[in-house]
């Protein structure tokens, strides 16, 4: 017969159990009548200090130093008045963290909770915490394309920090927005003003440009909408129109990009014009018919030609 092993793990304290449940009258109980809301902690804290010491896989020594906090167990659950009557007792602080480095704050936006986002930053949750893989609460938000939730994280924290930090993978929390195509997250930050329509991802690329190979019409349209330059020089001396025509050949991209004043004659850093890269027919007809027309408007190929300065009248004669 099989030999069977008792879990490892510890049964659940009173007061996690009642905070994970979300019973208010409970977990008042507990704490006033002294209940050692940190005991799990600290047994937790000790037995993971203790395996981190003692083991030899140097990828096993991760500070993972926080214990199942009770202030946790109740935003996982999204209990709103038990959080907050767990954050208004000096014993529980809400800034700690999981084995996932997962704060309340991160629980309550996956959730998309905004009453819970909203109660935690009234008690000076930092925003600037970081889970295992790099990410914000911030981040959890672009990527889940809660505009609401992003601008009320942005609104909080005036530093301006959380909408500039990168993650493990180098991105910050507009770069998913714009990679997933949420329209109005990304708008959202434009016009926060914590961001700017020129900003560049961490491997030096536009955000611009990445919506334009993202093939979202409609998030490029935000970045038109907020003033960014259309014909603003990328990687290799590409433009955004380069990008439509060769990468992407999407020729309602391409289409966009023209009614919103791209050159068509600009070239990239080795000579090329967008024509001369386009690997899509549609979208060099249409490239061509646009240059066709602009060539019948103005057939000598030049520019207006601005009207004459007005001459300053000459001063009157002095009459002795």
């Amino acid at each position: 017969m099989p030999k069977t092993t008792e879990s490892k793990r510890a049964p659940r304290e009173p007061p996690y159990e009642a905070a994970a449940s979300g019973d208010l009258e409970a977990v008042k109980t507990l704490l006033d009548n002294g209940a050692d809301i940190n005991a799990a902690h600290r047994a937790f804290t000790l037995r993971r200090r203790k395996s981190i010491e003692t083991s030899p896989n140097s990828s096993s020594r991760r500070a993972y130093h926080h214990g199942p906090e009770i202030c946790l167990s109740a935003a996982r659950g999204g209990h709103i008045e038990t959080t907050r009557l767990l954050l208004e007792c000096d014993r529980v602080t809400g800034s700690v963290d999981n084995k996932q480095g997962m704060t309340p704050l991160h629980f309550a936006v996956e959730s998309r909770n905004v009453e819970l986002v909203q109660l935690l930053l009234s008690f000076n949750i930092t925003t600037t915490a970081c889970c295992h893989g790099g990410d914000t609460a911030l981040h959890f938000a672009a990527k889940d394309s809660h505009a609401e939730l992003c601008e009320i994280l942005m609104k909080y924290d005036d530093a301006r920090k959380p909408a500039k930090m990168k993650n493990f993978c180098n991105h910050t929390p507009i770069a998913y927005a714009v990679q997933e195509g949420h329209a109005g997250v990304v708008d959202g930050f434009l016009r926060s003003k914590r961001i700017f329509p020129k900003a560049r991802d961490g491997y030096n690329e536009l955000l611009f440009h990445e919506a334009v190979q993202v093939g979202k019409c409609d998030v490029v349209q935000v970045f038109l909408d907020n003033c960014v330059p259309i014909n603003l020089r990328g990687r290799d001396g590409k433009r955004a129109l380069h990008l439509a025509a060769a990468d992407t050949r999407n020729f309602e991209m391409a289409r966009l990009l023209l009614q919103n004043g791209a050159s068509i004659k600009i070239k990239d850093s080795i000579g090329n014009t967008p024509s001369d890269r386009s690997r899509n027919p549609e979208v060099t007809m249409l490239i061509r018919n646009w240059a066709d027309q602009a060539a019948a408007s103005d057939p000598k190929g030049k520019k207006a030609s601005r009207p004459p300065k007005a001459t300053a009248a000459a001063p009157p004669e002095y009459v002795a």
